[in-house]
């Protein structure tokens, strides 16, 4: 349950919305990854597509694309992809692969770590970025690690507290993600 009192009805409106959809998007997105032991020799990366006013994509990974005809609120498994520095791209769906991206970003991957590659904001002024997520092991049973990532351009930072335990993740900026908190798994107002 998101509350916000005071201001512009409008802007109360649209915050909400952004808040809700960072959220949703979020805590679907992030969840710990499940997963068996790794091969030493690569990285595990997923994508992480929240451009809502964008057309489809493709990703590519040093220029092989990876992923294609990508829709908003995608969110790929993971990849095995070699330990070492990437360039990571975003281009509209079918375009060439030479053709000039509408969104990079190059970074190095951590053998045995789990990335997402994150592309976010409008489509004429794409953002991405690649985010480090949680490493096995995983959280004992009946529990789960959730953190929550902010991916409106129009939005403030924001606070997000969940509800009974109440748990805060303060000051969530747009392409930032919380860091993980472990909490019994349930049901929770965000």
């Amino acid at each position: 349950t998101i509350w916000f009192e005071g201001g512009n009805r409008a802007m109360r409106r649209a915050l909400q919305l952004a808040v809700l959809g960072a959220a949703f998007a979020a805590v679907t997105v992030l969840l710990v990854p499940v997963t068996a032991a790794g091969d030493t020799a690569n990285a595990h990366l997923r994508l992480v597509y929240l451009s809502s006013d964008s057309p489809n994509v493709d990703f590519s990974v040093d220029g092989t694309r990876v992923w294609s005809n990508v829709g908003y609120r995608t969110i790929s498994n993971y990849s095995d992809v070699g330990a070492g520095s990437h360039s990571y791209q975003v281009r509209k769906a079918g375009a060439a692969p030479d053709s000039t991206p509408i969104g990079q970003v190059q970074q190095v991957l951590n053998a045995d770590g789990y990335y997402s590659m994150l592309a976010a904001g409008k489509v004429d002024e794409l953002k991405t970025a690649v985010i480090t997520d949680a490493a096995p092991p995983n959280p004992p049973p009946d529990y789960c690690q959730a953190r929550f990532l902010e991916a409106s351009p129009d939005v403030p930072a924001v606070d997000v507290v969940v509800m009974q335990p109440n748990i805060i993740y303060p000051n969530i900026s747009f392409m930032n993600a919380s860091e993980y908190i472990r909490m019994p798994a349930g049901v929770y107002d965000i």
